[in-house]
């Protein structure tokens, strides 16, 4: 067994090293329970154990691969666990995660849909030139486009999906740069960018009312709002 996050580590993408440590870290994670409110990958992982009287080594390769599964990354957990390096613990769960994700790649490739969902920002440029057809193609619920994308993605035929803006956010501050020395920066999420310029505006709306010819930069994927009036 051995404790790394470091993929450049001979063993970081061994299968069987890889499941001690999830074996060793849910026990962990068992015995504590800190962060049994934090994501599905807790809940799921100490409902699994419960069934078994609390023995984490009976888990099946398939029940660790669910909690693996369920993981979203959002690292609450990192921030409430008390066994975090430098413990000597070195528990560090998202880390574990990413890992048994990247040994299960390395084995059997990376399917299409975490290859699309892992560019949104391709998708959500490529979605905005094409806005028309891809609204089209995927606006309606159940639709042939929506089942073809289902069986392609994974996306379900049933879920609502937002329509593309023509116009990115970006786009459309582009031409409201301004001088002025008060800046006030606003980091819309990818929603604003490339599905609803309006709610952008707004928001950039209601920070030009109360700051002085406010300016906005881009920043890392989001933009920050340039102030200006008559923001629709």
């Amino acid at each position: 067994m051995t404790t790394t996050y470091d993929p450049r580590h001979p063993r970081y993408f061994d299968d069987d090293d890889m499941r001690e440590e999830l074996t060793r870290v849910f026990d962990l994670c068992h015995g504590c329970r800190l962060c049994w409110n934090v994501c599905p990958s807790f809940s799921t992982l100490f409902d699994f154990v419960d069934a078994r009287d609390g023995a984490v080594h009976e888990l099946t390769g398939a029940e660790q691969d669910q909690v693996v599964d369920e993981c979203y990354q959002c690292k609450l957990c990192y921030v409430k666990c008390p066994y975090v390096p430098p413990h000597e613990w070195q528990l560090d769960f998202p880390r574990l995660m990413l890992r048994a994700e990247a040994v299960e790649h390395e084995a059997r490739g990376v399917d299409v849909e975490t290859q699309l969902f892992g560019r949104t920002d391709l998708l959500g440029k490529v979605g905005s030139a094409l806005a028309p057809l891809v609204n089209r193609g995927t606006g309606t619920p159940g639709s042939f486009g929506r089942r073809l994308m289902e069986k392609v993605a994974g996306v379900a035929a049933e879920r609502v999906l937002p329509p593309y803006a023509r116009e990115r956010f970006s786009n459309w501050f582009a031409g409201r740069v301004r001088a002025g020395t008060a800046r006030s920066p606003s980091f819309p999420p990818a929603w604003s960018s490339t599905s609803s310029r309006r709610s952008g505006a707004t928001s950039c709306a209601s920070t030009s009312a109360t700051t002085s010819r406010a300016t906005c930069h881009r920043a890392w994927a989001a933009v920050a709002c340039r102030g200006s009036t008559g923001a629709t």
